[in-house]
Parts: structure tokens; sequence; C-alpha cells
């Protein structure tokens, strides 16, 4: 922050604006250049690519069954080894909140990890926003609407009772999404259905039945 103060002052506002604006947009292209020059530079031991994310600095983590890693310009940093990271989803705080096998974990700008329960252990999918600052998680057993603190707004049987804890990790990122309007959007055998928070309830809403093959949509 120092160099670019200093490299800042006495410019008028709206130059000192464009000039900002360019050093993160070279910042940005020069992690992503030097990712894209060094394909094998991520190499995490004994680990399976389970998801990838870009933060809104640009920095590209990707989760494995051996944590969570940042990259770092020329290099994967691991951030955390805590059990699988199937999901991230960036907070208004600038922190990065991951998805894993045991639950949430909230990492900080500085890159301290904190394991965060929601009701009990358990592991957590991050679908995406459920609008006004609140996500939508999903465990083997429930969907939850959770604020940025946490809280638990709301909470419904999940649609996906039926899997095994250890497809649940794979199956969530093929089979639920959040989208624009706030709900969230489950795929299973019996159909599409959609699910959104109206007056601190979960309210589902069948979208396509049982019979209706991928095919046929």
């Amino acid at each position: 922050n120092g160099s670019m103060i200093l490299l800042m002052r006495g410019c008028d506002s709206s130059v000192c604006l464009f000039r900002a604006g360019a050093l993160a947009r070279s910042a940005r292209k020069a992690r992503m250049s030097a990712l894209e020059m060094s394909p094998t530079a991520f190499s995490p031991k004994r680990g399976q690519f389970a998801t990838i994310f870009e933060d809104i600095n640009g920095f590209l983590w990707v989760g494995t069954d051996n944590g969570a890693w940042r990259n770092e310009g020329d290099k994967f940093q691991q951030v955390t080894s805590t059990g699988t990271i199937n999901s991230f989803w960036g907070l208004q705080n600038g922190s990065i909140l991951a998805g894993s096998s045991g639950g949430l974990i909230k990492i900080s700008k500085w890159g301290i990890s904190k394991s965060v329960s929601v009701e009990t252990k358990q592991a957590l999918y991050i679908a995406g926003s459920a609008g006004d600052h609140s996500l939508w998680c999903l465990s083997p057993e429930k969907i939850y609407c959770i604020d940025e603190q946490f809280n638990i707004l709301a909470s419904a049987p999940s649609p996906y009772r039926h899997l095994s804890r250890q497809k649940f990790d794979t199956a969530m990122q093929t089979m639920a999404l959040s989208g624009s309007s706030g709900k969230l959007f489950t795929l299973t055998d019996n159909g599409i259905v959609s699910f959104s928070l109206t007056d601190n309830k979960i309210v589902k809403t069948r979208i396509t039945n049982k019979t209706t093959s991928l095919q046929q949509l």
C-alpha cells in the first residue's frame, strides 16, 4: 500500500483512480500469467482436485482432499489441510468461506483459518447466495440458509439424504446451485426442485417431476 500511495501522491482524483485500477489489473494479470506459464507448479501431496474459485482480488483458490490452496503468483500455498474442500465463497469482509467434509472453514485475508460449525460438525457444501448477505449450505441431511455470521435463518430436509457421505462432496458440485434470484436448485432422481427463503421459512417448489429425463429438459 505504501508504494501505491507514493506513486499516486500529487495527482488529481481521476488520474489516481485510473492508476489504482491499472495497478490492480496489472497485479491480477501478473498472477494469472504466472499461473498459465507454470501449469505444473501445483502438485499437492496426495491431493485430488475438488473445486476451484477466484476471489474478488484475482487470487485463485483450489480445494482438494488435502485442504485448500491459494495461488501466490508463481506457486500455490497451502492455507489449510483440514479435510476435503468442496466449495468456496467470498464474504463481504474479504474473508473466504470454504465448505469441507468437516463443516465450514473461515479463512481471513491474512490466511488464518478457523473452523465454524453449523448446528453440528458435519460435511457442508456452499451452494451460493440466498440474497441479502445469506448463503445456501447443504449437508447430507439438511439444507441450511445462513447469514454471514453463520446464524441459521432456516433449515429443511435435504433431498440428498440417500447419498453416502463419501459421494456427497462430488455430487453437490453437479447437482446443486444457487441462481441469480437467490433460489437454490437441486437435481435428483425425483426431478429438479427449487428452494427459496420466504418469511424465515424454506419454501420448496417442484420444477420437473421424476418422469422427466434430462433429454426432455
